[in-house]
């Protein structure tokens, strides 16, 4: 039997998210095909110049590896995060932070809830919008950690010159 539809606001704690990936220099290492940290930095939004916390990603059961690269470079990458293990890190990670044993600043509470949207100018992938919050760069570290060739759901294709667009 499949997990019901989450909530609008929902956090989860189980379950698979995909990740787009810009291909960037810094986002994405060529010579290994994996993510690099600032592929999980968060976005600066275009309008308000203001800097998010957190980064979109979305629930692999509601969605397509397509839906998520819709309307975006076709040569855009997607990786394939596990929730249970992003909580066991930032778990871990909090058990560290002031220990001595790594220079981890504290964050605030992290989570990683359901946040679909109804606006056809958010994509394809939109039903199954998920927000992780805060995304420090320790967090952002892990997630590197976390991310293995069998978790590459569609490698990257040529880098490009970071063109100033806003991430995904």
């Amino acid at each position: 039997m499949s997990d019901p539809l989450p909530a609008k606001g929902e956090r989860l704690t189980h379950g698979l998210l995909y990740r787009r990936i810009p291909n960037v220099g810094g986002r994405w290492d060529p010579g290994c095909g994996l993510p690099l940290k600032y592929a999980f930095t968060p976005a600066t939004d275009r309008e308000t110049g203001v800097k998010e916390t957190g980064i979109s990603t979305y629930l692999v059961r509601l969605t397509t590896v397509e839906e998520v690269l819709e309307g975006h470079n076709l040569h855009f990458g997607v990786v394939v995060l596990d929730i249970a293990e992003i909580h066991r890190a930032v778990a871990e990670l909090r058990t560290k932070m002031g220990t001595g044993k790594t220079k981890v600043a504290p964050f605030g509470e992290f989570s990683i809830t359901f946040e679909p949207s109804d606006n056809p100018k958010d994509g394809a992938a939109r039903h199954a919008h998920c927000w992780m919050n805060p995304t420090p760069g320790a967090v952002q570290k892990e997630l590197v950690r976390l991310t293995s060739p069998s978790r590459v759901a569609k490698p990257c294709g040529p880098l490009q010159q970071k063109t100033g667009s806003v991430d995904p």
